[in-house]
């Protein structure tokens, strides 16, 4: 399942989010599955979301909401705070308190509505910047209610931590000892506040 939100993101709790100003992630997100090959002109798209309605396509997307106690995270997602514009997905953190929390973001999911395994999965991101902010696009096992994390697998396309030009990609998975194991690598951008596209090529040799 593919999934989005805007703050802390963390597998382990090693991030506590400073103060935020209220702040935006705007996405618009296509995903596409096919045979193993890294040829892009060889794909066809099977599951994508351009965001050209007026709200959230929840036969596509899943809202997870309230304060999910994960991460060292310090927002209580609603889904009010996903709206739908120009045919940009927006993602808002704001400086308020509900549910004890002192932030709210939202986070949103495709579980039980589209299951990727190889191809390209892609979406052309607009990142917010400043101190606190999490904001990424990663892929979890379909079986996560069944077996939990990180024995479901993990793929994360992009994550991005506060205000600087690294861009992480990794993947988590359950290792020799049942606990977890990760692989990773970074690339810099001059940019993330300017619209890019992030994605991942994968067969079952390799994720580039």
């Amino acid at each position: 399942m593919l999934v989005f939100f805007a703050l802390s993101c963390k597998k382990q709790p090693v991030y506590n989010s400073p103060p935020v100003t209220t702040t935006t992630t705007t996405t618009t997100t296509t995903t596409t599955t096919t045979s193993a090959a890294l040829d892009t002109t060889q794909y066809n798209i099977v599951w994508s979301d351009e965001f050209n309605g007026t709200a959230v396509d929840t036969t596509k997307w899943n809202f997870e909401t309230g304060y999910l106690n994960v991460n060292n995270e310090d927002e209580y997602y609603k889904a009010q705070n996903a709206t739908v514009a120009n045919g940009n997905l927006v993602i808002t953190a704001k400086r308020e308190t509900n549910g004890n929390q002192s932030y709210t973001s939202a986070r949103m999911n495709t579980l039980n509505k589209v299951n990727v395994q190889y191809g390209m999965v892609e979406a052309r991101i607009k990142l917010p910047l400043g101190a606190g902010l999490w904001p990424a696009f990663w892929m979890m096992g379909n079986d996560l209610p069944v077996v939990s994390w990180p024995g479901c697998g993990e793929i994360d396309i992009m994550e991005h931590i506060n205000a600087t030009t690294t861009i992480y990609g990794t993947m988590h998975w359950t290792g020799p000892d049942t606990k977890q194991a990760q692989y990773g690598l970074t690339t810099t951008i001059s940019s993330p506040d300017d619209y890019h596209v992030y994605a991942i090529t994968w067969d079952k040799n390799s994720i580039n």
